[in-house]
């Protein structure tokens, strides 16, 4: 079998090593970058300029659970001092996904970002009972049937170990393309108690877009005019 990797030529710009088909755009944030590869999804400048919206404030820890290839946290992290004082964490079982992750997170130097390649269900592993303030599910994967109820991250479960792992009133913000996941996740969170502080069915006609920042997930659903449903809520 042939590697594709042996199939492409490499360049040097600066001390960052790019294969013929990647490229670096500027972040617009604090003299930071971001390699893209060309032929596959390269996520849009609206992300960037929406993320300044989004607010950690200093001492916090925000969660990205199922990051994907990092550019959530990596955002979040280039817009912010890089003193440590707001860490923002990436999580990722898939192993190839996150090693692209990786690899834009290792070119950026960001001091204030941090990579987990490991399983939603083993986040006490990781952290402290109430070290985390914010947790993002961006775009999860729906399991849509019945019997993988269970493997759902708004499933009863895994609220429970978000409980324990955030802070009092510590909110978790979930964003979707799939309306049978969206309503389970309504329900099982009502269910357990928890407390909406927002609920959006069109999320990208509504107010709150104005504060979104977009996933690469949420921007190829949205381009095929797909809604986008979100919401925040936190525990009692």
């Amino acid at each position: 079998m042939i590697n594709s990797e042996m199939e492409h030529s490499w360049r040097q710009e600066g001390n960052i090593l790019l294969r013929d088909d990647e490229r670096i755009d500027d972040l617009q944030r604090n003299h930071y970058g971001i390699i893209q590869r060309k032929g596959t999804f390269c996520f849009g400048m609206d992300a960037v300029l929406l993320s300044g919206f989004a607010v950690v404030k200093p001492g916090e820890k925000a969660l990205d659970l199922g990051t994907g290839t990092g550019v959530i946290p990596i955002l979040l992290a280039a817009k912010e001092p890089s003193d440590g004082t707001c860490q923002f964490i990436g999580l990722e079982i898939q192993r190839t996904v996150a090693a692209i992750a990786l690899k834009k997170a290792l070119e950026e130097d960001l001091p204030n970002l941090q990579l987990i390649c490991g399983d939603g269900e083993d986040l006490q592993e990781y952290f402290e009972d109430g070290e985390v303030a914010k947790m993002y599910l961006n775009f999860s994967d729906p399991w849509p049937k019945k019997r993988h109820a269970k493997r759902r991250l708004t499933y009863k479960t895994f609220l429970a170990t978000y409980q324990q792992i955030l802070q009092d009133q510590g909110a978790i913000e979930l964003k979707t393309d799939n309306m049978g996941l969206f309503e389970f996740s309504l329900e099982s969170m009502n269910n357990y108690g928890m407390i909406f502080d927002g609920v959006w069915l069109d999320l990208h006609h509504s107010e709150e877009n104005e504060h979104n920042v977009e996933t690469e997930y949420e921007q190829k659903f949205a381009a095929k005019g797909q809604p986008i449903y979100k919401l925040i809520a936190n525990f009692k």
